[in-house]
């Protein structure tokens, strides 16, 4: 960190005040260096991959079955989240109120464009990372049915 001279004391008596340090201790980095030397960082990661992949498809395979083609999956190839897209004639804001509503947390992909404009194509980001594989197809059966009233039907707006 640069600093000017008059704060440079400042700064390194709150970093000993904070016991902070810039790096991990010697001890942490010690026991991550064994931890992958020994292939266990090797396996979990396998087995993370795996478990991953398993609840992407179950998530896929859910909205397929509950939305049919009243929604398009979009980005599903990598990540720990999909994005659905629908069309509805309510705001982004609406539905997200029924999904909460639901019991089911989503959140706008809005975020990610440059233009925002208020459409009737609607798209959410659906994270699958901290869900139970067993809980997906029951919360995307509760976001169908606060949805499935104000879908547009495929092909119309």
């Amino acid at each position: 960190m640069v600093l000017p001279e008059h704060l440079a004391s400042r700064y390194h008596d709150l970093r000993r005040d904070l016991m902070f340090e810039a790096s991990a201790s010697r001890i942490h980095q010690r026991v991550l260096e064994q931890f992958i030397k020994r292939g266990y960082f090797e396996r979990h990661v396998r087995r993370m991959r795996n478990l991953y992949r398993k609840k992407n498809q179950r998530l896929t395979a859910s909205i397929q079955e509950h939305f049919g083609d009243r929604a398009a999956i979009l980005g599903d190839a990598a990540g720990l989240h999909l994005v659905l897209e629908i069309r509805s004639l309510l705001t982004e804001a609406e539905l997200l109120r029924l999904a909460g509503e639901a019991g089911v947390r989503i959140a706008s992909a809005a975020f990610f464009w440059h233009k925002k404009t208020e459409t009737d194509q609607k798209r959410f980001m659906v994270g699958f990372g901290g869900i139970r594989t067993e809980q997906i197809d029951e919360d995307i059966k509760r976001l169908y049915e606060a949805w499935s009233a104000y879908l547009s039907e495929p092909g119309r707006t």
